[in-house]
């Protein structure tokens, strides 16, 4: 009879173990990017939770809740047309540059207007184009 109750405790403390160690938003949220492991900098808009997962993991077990946000598979990945995947430090704004002067390779003189030659008289018709 101790055997029989000792393999239940085993079997009942390993499925409370694995339960919470496998989170909804670990095993189905797909790879966590480095957008969802980054922490936003001050001002920027905080990163959004997956409800879907959240919801699962107090449905289910609740402890699964810790590894979902320790693994940050519970935020939900960088939208496509959003910025940069790692936010960073916040860049103090510079004076706008002076405008660059073309860089000359060779002094150039400047080119005298040329000559108009006038166009050409018609050509005569030959005796082929004559019609009869």
């Amino acid at each position: 009879m101790k055997t029989f109750k000792k393999l239940v405790l085993s079997v009942a403390a390993a499925s409370v173990l694995t339960s919470s160690l496998s989170s909804c938003a670990t095993l189905f949220g797909g790879r966590v990017t480095a957008y969802q492991k980054t922490t936003p900098a001050p001002g920027q808009p905080s990163r959004e939770i997956r409800v879907g997962a959240l919801v699962a993991d107090l449905l289910l077990f609740w402890p699964s809740l810790a590894v979902d946000f320790a693994t940050s598979a519970i935020y939900k990945p960088q939208p496509r047309a959003a910025a940069p995947a790692a936010p960073t430090a916040a860049v103090a704004p510079t004076a706008p540059s002076a405008p660059v002067a073309p860089t000359a390779t060779a002094p150039t003189a400047p080119v005298a207007p040329t000559a108009t030659v006038a166009p050409a008289p018609p050509a005569a018709p030959s005796p082929k184009d004559k019609r009869h």
